[in-house]
């Protein structure tokens, strides 16, 4: 007994640590963008049986494997580096974490897989919190990478609402807490994602929830008017900052992402099927500053999934990379009985694949993917997601 209450404590930490990945603002600790513990799951890579990895998923990391090699060839007068072919491989590396997570579909249940989420994401909030990018903004701190741990916090609370199935007083407090702990973000992907989750959520609790809601809301604005002014204060600042109808040159921040994403059509013009390059993106937006004219930003990549990839890979390379997020899509409404988690999950992905590329990048889904496909072979849709005995 002790043995195996040992074994769950381990996979439950494994697992812990693979979530957080590199969503810590310690450079030091990470090569090429891997962490210890993802060295130690590379390690196991031999060791692990990857036939029940999902076919279609196979044919899509393959697919824009393949598609990102051909591109690099493609574009390899634009210049190379070999933090270039890591991206690349690092397909291999999703191959293992969606095997790995098979095994913790194994070991964890549904409750344990949703506290691991939400003790995960209140960990990688903390030390973003303790490094801010700016620490004081109109008072109020922004936390470090705010648009990745913003995409990993709302990752994480769209994924305990599938998982729990149903909005209760415990899964509101959950994602409550880290509805509070997305807003120091100060990304308008995350501010959309708690304004839309605390509507949808609202509209749907039944009487007595939404009287307790109200209550609380009353109880804060009363006794806590200050600080619903510098926060009403704040958030004007962001729209101004954001200047909707500015360009990238003048500042505005919606000019810029606007123009990333036309730079990325542009490359995709240039080569169509196979893009210019993975990594590319920066160079050739440089290249591209006099035709962009005011809406030229430099940055390296364009801020959106649906672009970056459309540029650097291609349109196959983007093909696959939408199917295999359909594909998780897919896996995660098999267990979603609740129209208003179907909607802020569908939410989630549009926001998120027009305003971020680290849900393909990242370790979540992938290992989401391998548990969610355990629990599907088992059956465990709609059930109470036991671990196996």
């Amino acid at each position: 007994m002790i043995s195996r209450n040992i074994l769950k404590a381990t996979v439950a930490l494994f697992f812990l640590c693979l979530l957080i990945g590199r969503n810590l603002p310690f450079d030091w600790l990470f090569l090429y963008g891997l962490g210890p513990w993802d060295f130690f799951a590379i390690f196991l890579f031999p060791f692990l049986s990857y036939e029940f990895i999902p076919k279609k998923i196979v044919i899509c990391l393959f697919v824009f494997f393949l598609t990102a090699i051909l591109g690099l060839l493609v574009g390899y007068q634009h210049g190379f580096k070999i933090v270039d072919l890591f991206e690349i491989l690092r397909v291999f590396y999703s191959f293992e974490l969606i095997v790995i997570g098979i095994l913790f579909g194994k070991y964890l249940n549904k409750d344990s897989i949703i506290y691991i989420l939400f003790i995960s994401s209140i960990i990688v909030f903390l030390f973003s919190y303790m490094y801010p990018m700016n620490p004081d903004v109109l008072g109020f701190v922004q936390i470090w990478n705010p648009n990745v741990v913003g995409n990993y916090i709302t990752h994480s609370f769209i994924v305990i609402l599938v998982l729990s199935g149903k909005l209760n007083l415990r899964v509101i407090s959950l994602i409550f807490i880290l509805l509070i702990a997305s807003f120091f973000t100060y990304s308008k992907a995350s501010w959309i994602m708690i304004f839309l989750t605390f509507v949808v959520t609202f509209v749907n609790l039944n009487r007595l929830y939404k009287f307790i809601v109200l209550i609380i809301l009353a109880v804060l604005i009363g006794y806590n008017s200050e600080g619903i002014t510098a926060i009403s204060t704040l958030v004007n600042a962001k729209i101004t900052a954001s200047g909707f109808e500015g360009s990238a040159a003048s500042g505005s921040s919606v000019g810029a992402r606007l123009g990333l994403a036309y730079s990325g059509f542009l490359m995709f013009l240039k080569s169509p099927i196979f893009g210019i390059g993975i990594g590319n993106f920066e160079v050739l937006n440089d290249a591209l500053k006099s035709t962009l004219g005011n809406m030229y930003y430099r940055d390296d990549n364009a801020n959106s999934l649906f672009f970056h990839y459309l540029g650097t890979t291609g349109l196959i390379g983007l093909c696959a990379v939408i199917l295999l997020i359909y594909e998780y899509f897919r896996l995660l409404m098999v267990f979603v009985k609740s129209k208003t988690i179907y909607i802020l999950t569908l939410i989630f992905f549009i926001i998120t694949i027009n305003f971020q590329r680290e849900l393909f990048t990242t370790n979540t889904m992938y290992l989401l993917i391998g548990i969610l496909t355990f629990k599907t072979k088992r059956g465990d849709e709609g059930s109470d997601f036991n671990s196996i005995n």
